[in-house]
């Protein structure tokens, strides 16, 4: 009996602390400020940034991790942002699982979202997304079938990566695929944008296509619009997709470790 009282007991104390941490708030820098006073980036992106991020490893949730590598940006490259801050709940930060062992989180803001794109190694690129309210085309379910024609990333391996780290983020106009008949088509089109552009320069990589299934291409969005998708049925590494305003689009290559 006296077993069964002590495990009671037990579960007891985990159900009290459960909700605690979960409506534990946190105060995390504002966008509009943070995005006004932010250095330059490390990146061929201006508005994602890359920093080593080995903290990740010692942070069991991820939503906590997502809050923790927002902070180190801030203290990083937007200091002057510190002081202007609003308190999130755990709760309201969402992860998705899109490659195993590389969450993205989004966490929205006053004028924009920060996207925390884990790499599959031990960097952390956190993306400055301003509130996408632009006219994307739609997900159908119609069309999870059709395939993607993706740029085969590693025969660009090197060049992506521009010969070091462990990722790279790029920015390219999508605008010109505002009418196409499902959004996954223009992530598809923007990796075929990418790796084109740099296998046209002299001395560089080789191009060529995989066809993946639509449906192989997960996507979630922000309350504001920002879309952020991944897939990781590609060789050598994988793309992580952030919309941005005015038909923009973050596009990250993280190598497979």
């Amino acid at each position: 009996m006296k077993t069964v009282a002590t495990f009671c007991a037990a579960i007891l104390a985990v159900a009290t602390v459960i909700p605690t941490q979960a409506s534990a708030t946190f105060e995390l820098p504002n966008f509009s400020q943070c995005a006004k006073v932010a250095t330059q980036s490390n990146t061929n992106d201006r508005e994602v940034y890359r920093f080593f991020s080995d903290f990740y490893y010692e942070i069991e949730d991820k939503r906590e991790y997502a809050i923790t590598a927002v902070r180190e940006w801030a203290e990083a490259y937007a200091p002057g942002c510190l002081g202007s801050a609003t308190p999130v709940t755990l709760e309201e930060i969402q992860c998705d699982n899109f490659v195993g062992g590389a969450p993205v989180c989004r966490i929205e803001s006053d004028t924009g979202d920060y996207v925390i794109s884990k790499d599959y190694v031990d960097s952390t690129n956190v993306v400055l997304s301003k509130h996408d309210e632009q006219n994307w085309p739609q997900i159908h379910a119609s069309k999870d079938m059709d395939m993607l024609w993706i740029a085969k990333p590693e025969l660009c391996y090197s060049e992506l990566l521009e010969s070091g780290g462990d990722s790279q983020a790029y920015y390219l106009d999508a605008y010109n695929y505002r009418y196409f008949g499902d959004y996954r088509y223009v992530l598809a089109r923007t990796t075929r944008d990418l790796v084109q552009n740099i296998a046209a320069q002299p001395g560089q990589c080789m191009y060529d296509t995989v066809g993946v299934e639509a449906y192989k291409m997960e996507c979630s969005e922000t309350s504001k619009g920002t879309k952020v998708c991944a897939s990781r049925h590609t060789n050598g590494g994988f793309f992580v997709f952030v919309s941005d305003d005015n038909h923009g689009m973050h596009v990250i290559f993280n190598r497979w470790d």
